[in-house]
């Protein structure tokens, strides 16, 4: 009857396919075989990985590719869908230059597994695509954070400054990158030196520079690090900065030289700053005096 015909084609194609490769060696016809066998008979789960299992003995990259695509539109368990974009993904990546198709292929394995190693892996590649770059960070953090990869958190924030076209986003994500060392992993030596790189392009921040105080006696060499970072500055912002900027950055550094790093000789030096940028500057006076 016309319903038993297709389960009749198929019996009959996958015969004629077994024979050819198992016993002729003839791939070729095999690949024929079980594709006629899938348009008399409609996706079958044994044909299409028959036709995966040649197209990858032969190299059909193309072929391989419609196949795979094929075969996770089928898929009904949720581990096997996976398995099989992993290599939906690997192939879209390494054999197509489809950066953008791998990206979706990985990102929904992730989204069901985020402990899929290979997927990962893959993504992280991905991250040295300036077009697609920001989308893997977004992927990628939950997924570490699901994880416990508190390291590689920290390390997204350096792709993500990277990529930021502001200073202002750049400090911003300096000083969550800092605070992700800071809290997180216990590492106020870097997060210091995240929140110098923010201050060098933020000097106005009260909130920058009170951080940096509070961390540089936890960190290792931090007030030393600070040594400069001031009188940097200064040189940087030239003519943009105004006098009562000058003035009080200059004081801030006295400070830091008098009282955390012993340097009378430096300290004089931005008082003596400080009071070249407003004349009636009385701390520095004060300071002068006492020095």
């Amino acid at each position: 009857s016309s319903v038993l015909e297709p389960d009749v084609a198929r019996t009959l194609y996958g015969r004629l396919a077994a024979i050819a490769e198992g016993h002729l060696g003839d791939d070729a016809r095999a690949v024929e075989a079980y594709t006629r066998a899938i348009e008399q008979a409609g996706d079958d789960e044994a044909a299409l990985a028959a036709l995966d299992r040649l197209y990858t003995k032969l190299q059909a990259w193309p072929e391989l590719g419609g196949i795979l695509e094929r075969r996770v539109a089928a898929a009904m368990d949720p581990a096997a869908r996976s398995e099989l974009l992993v290599r939906v993904g690997a192939l879209k990546q390494q054999q197509f230059g489809d950066l953008a198709g791998a990206f979706r292929a990985f990102s929904e394995v992730l989204d069901r597994d985020p402990t899929e190693q290979r997927a990962v892996t893959a993504l992280e590649a991905l991250l040295e695509d300036d077009a697609l770059a920001a989308d893997v960070v977004e992927v990628l953090e939950p997924v570490y954070r699901e994880t416990g990869a508190t390291e590689k958190i920290a390390a997204l924030y350096d792709v993500r400054i990277g990529l930021a076209e502001t200073d202002g986003e750049r400090v911003r994500f300096l000083q969550d990158q800092a605070q992700v060392l800071e809290t997180e992993l216990g590492d106020a030596t870097r997060a210091l030196d995240a929140l110098r790189r923010a201050f060098e392009m933020d000097p106005r921040d009260e909130q920058l520079a009170s951080d940096l105080e509070r961390l540089a006696p936890l960190a290792d060499g931090g007030w030393a690090s600070l040594r400069g970072l001031i009188e940097q500055v200064l040189e940087a912002g030239g003519e943009d900065f105004d006098g009562m900027l000058v003035r009080d950055l200059n004081l801030r550094a006295a400070r830091w030289y008098r009282d955390a790093l012993g340097d009378l000789a430096a300290a004089e030096a931005r008082y003596r700053g400080a009071i070249a940028a407003d004349q009636d500057a009385s701390e520095a006076h004060e300071q002068l005096v006492e020095l």
